[in-house]
Formats: structure tokens, C-alpha cells, sequence
């Protein structure tokens, strides 16, 4: 894996928003679906709902997993093979509610040495939820994600 972005935020600070976001944004400049993952339904970018899909652009296999509320959903998406053959993968991340997830992904960064080998970058959304104009600041998350691929 080349590169693993991480939106961290606490409960309702758009982190599904801002990557289902980027989502759109992606498929809007020719990246192709190539599979939905884990039950995941058609097009659940458009509600405000997560899901999970692996798409092509520009060469690369993008792993994109809008949600990350509990360690089984994160643990589903990093142990499967379709996912980690990804050069690019997406996740969201709870940062609160006793930081079970995030410490996850800590955890998982260490035990798989990825400091060495891969491009970690965390983005984290409390610092700029709540200024009042959500969907702005949702659409400049999903543009430097856009920006970082």
C-alpha cells in the first residue's frame, strides 16, 4: 500500500460526509467501480449512509470505507485481501467513545510497520466541525483527499 488516509473525527463531525464526498468527486472525474465490499448497497454515497468500494483511477486501486464506528467494521476492511492489495486505501475513524477504533488503527500502523513503507495521512475533523457551514467544510475535506490520491 502506498498511501493510508485516515478521517478521525468524534461522532457527527462528517466523516462519512467528507468521503462519500470525495466518492463522488472521484467517480465525477472517471474513476471506475470495481466492486462494492461487505454488503455495501449501489450508490450509498448519495445518502448519508457509509458503505465500502474499490475503485480504479488514474492507475491506482482505491479502497474507500466510509464508516469506522466499531473495530469489527475497521477490522473487516483491513484484513481482506481485496482491500490491502490496494495501492491507496480510505477509512474513516471514531477518535472518541473511548477511542477503541482509533487506537486500532495505532495499533495497526505499529504491528504492521507501515511507518516504513506506506504514506500515513491522518486528517481530523474536530478541528473544523461545528464552524457552521458543514457541507463546505465536508466538500474541502473531500477535495484534499481528492488532492493527496
Amino acid at each position: 500500500m502506498e498511501k493510508f488516509i485516515i478521517v478521525a473525527g468524534s461522532p457527527n463531525s462528517g466523516k462519512t460526509l467528507s468521503v462519500n464526498m470525495f466518492i463522488k468527486k472521484v467517480l465525477s472525474k472517471g474513476a471506475t467501480i470495481e466492486k462494492y465490499l461487505f454488503g455495501s448497497s449501489t450508490n450509498f454515497w448519495n445518502t448519508r449512509s457509509g458503505g465500502a468500494i474499490i475503485v480504479s483511477f488514474n492507475s491506482k486501486r482505491i479502497a474507500i470505507i466510509s464508516y469506522g464506528d466499531t473495530v469489527y467494521s475497521v477490522n473487516e476492511a483491513l484484513t481482506n485481501s481485496d482491500v490491502l492489495s490496494c495501492n491507496i486505501i480510505i477509512c474513516c475513524s471514531h477518535a472518541t467513545r473511548g477511542k477503541k477504533v482509533f487506537n486500532y488503527f495505532h495499533d495497526y500502523i505499529k504491528k504492521n510497520n507501515l511507518l516504513s513503507t506506506t504514506q500515513i495521512v491522518p486528517i481530523y475533523k474536530n478541528l473544523l466541525c461545528g464552524l457552521g457551514n458543514e457541507t463546505l467544510e465536508n466538500d474541502s475535506t473531500a477535495n484534499l483527499i481528492l488532492s493527496l490520491i
